[in-house]
């Protein structure tokens, strides 16, 4: 609302009346225990809507979309600005094993070193991620480059020389700590 929390944090914030009438939507729902169905048109503030009431209730909460664009949106704009309301919700997000760096094919393997040789501009993301998250990579690589370096169905988990390095486990174990969890409906699905 206009004087809620999200009003005091955010510079320009302006009250929308279906996104109010969202997130009571969905406290309601919290509070009786019963699932809700709600559609809402573009510029409602959806994400606000759902996240900070999960947060401010603080129940651990699983955000499944069928995009990536909207996942690193969450992760990199909505979520983060919440947390500065609620700093002690930690966030994670659940994507598949093919979207992280495999740190033992590309430091421990010769196809590895010469992938990220012939690639500078995936050796500098390499170099610099923290997450190993391929979906952070802002430039054009080749996709078969890419390859060379994810994790994939080979992977030999915890027998790999440098498991707890490792970008995915890393995240998995993460998961266990969160909050809130970003993923895809795929990913849900599975799990």
């Amino acid at each position: 609302g206009p004087g809620g929390l999200i009003a005091q944090h955010k510079t320009g914030y302006e009250m929308r009346k279906p996104q109010l009438y969202m997130a009571r939507m969905v406290q309601r729902s919290i509070e009786m225990g019963q699932p809700a169905v709600i559609e809402a048109g573009t510029g409602t503030g959806k994400s606000f809507a759902y996240a900070a009431v999960a947060m401010a209730l603080g129940k651990r909460t699983i955000i499944s979309t069928s995009n990536k664009a909207l996942q690193m949106q969450l992760l990199d704009k909505d979520l983060p600005f919440l947390q500065q309301i609620w700093p002690d919700r930690k966030v994670a997000v659940g994507i598949g094993k093919t979207n992280y760096a495999c740190r033992f094919k590309a430091e421990a393997t010769q196809a590895g070193n010469e992938t990220l040789r012939k690639n500078p501009d995936l050796a500098e993301w390499y170099a610099e991620t923290a997450t190993g998250n391929t979906e952070e990579i802002t430039v054009a690589v080749d996709g078969r480059a890419l390859a060379a370096i994810v994790v994939d169905d080979e992977c030999t988990g915890k027998h790999c020389p440098l498991y707890y390095a490792c970008h995915y486990y890393t995240a998995r174990a993460a998961l266990k700590e969160a909050d809130v969890i970003v993923t895809n409906h795929a990913l849900l699905c599975l799990n």
